[in-house]
């Protein structure tokens, strides 16, 4: 890891606690990817994501949901596209966490994609 003391203090912290402020904006997004990265591979899906998504790195996102939906891991894909902006993608990940009874999930995602149909359907029939 070329930022591991950097990186280990962003996971100590949480993602949502670190002033990131006070981080370089030239080395915010590669410090964050690796964080990231590293939290991808522990599993900490949800912190991952939000890594992914201040660092601005829609591929990481695209990445690491595709992979994880190929695992039949849905749920956890959804860490990721929640801040994605391929609205299509996001869409279509909904449905399949609704199928699986992830209701508010499912909800998230489709305001994420703001599809008020989808979001009018899930409130009134879920």
């Amino acid at each position: 890891m070329k930022y591991a003391a950097i990186t280990n203090e962003i996971i100590k912290q949480g993602v949502d606690n670190f002033n990131f402020s006070a981080l370089p904006h030239h080395l915010k997004a590669e410090i964050l990817t690796e964080t990231g990265d590293l939290l991808f591979k522990n599993n900490h899906h949800s912190e991952a994501g939000k890594a992914f998504n201040i660092a601005q790195n829609e591929q990481k996102l695209q990445d690491c949901a595709r992979f994880l939906e190929q695992q039949g891991l849905i749920v956890q894909a959804a860490a990721y596209l929640q801040y994605s902006n391929d609205k299509e993608k996001v869409d279509n990940l909904a449905i399949k966490v609704l199928d699986q009874g992830k209701t508010e999930i499912a909800l998230t995602l489709f305001e994420k994609s703001q599809n008020q149909e989808m979001i009018n359907f899930v409130r009134q029939n879920f």
